[in-house]
């Protein structure tokens, strides 16, 4: 049998190594994880979800200059064919053609755009 004074040097020496045992966890997981590369394997994979996302982002980037692209050409095709039986004593006339150019020019800049977002 243990006297009281054994019991309680028992239970504080178990005491310090259980807190000696604690404070050692984090360096030991560290060590695990240079040992394994699962921090560095974790991180990469956080890396290439970013890369991923940011190639979904541009591809609907793309689409969407794409079909911008597409209505202006449609719009300057549409009013071309409005122009055409027009004469320019027409009053329509020096609006279509207002229209023309602004179109055309909306049309270089859509273009920018699509191979930018490319």
């Amino acid at each position: 049998h243990w006297s009281e004074y054994e019991a309680l040097s028992l239970r504080a020496r178990a005491s310090q190594a259980v807190a000696s045992v604690q404070q050692l966890i984090p360096q030991a997981l560290r060590y695990f994880d240079d040992a394994t590369g699962l921090s560095k394997v974790e991180h990469s994979q956080a890396e290439i979800r970013q890369l991923q996302d940011a190639v979904t982002e541009l591809r609907v980037n793309v689409r969407r200059q794409q079909r911008q692209l597409e209505e202006t050409v449609s719009s300057l095709a549409s009013v071309r064919s409005q122009l055409e039986p027009i004469s320019q004593r027409d009053p329509r006339y020096l609006a279509l053609t207002t229209r023309l150019v602004e179109l055309l020019d909306k049309e270089s800049t859509d273009i920018a755009n699509v191979k930018l977002a490319e």
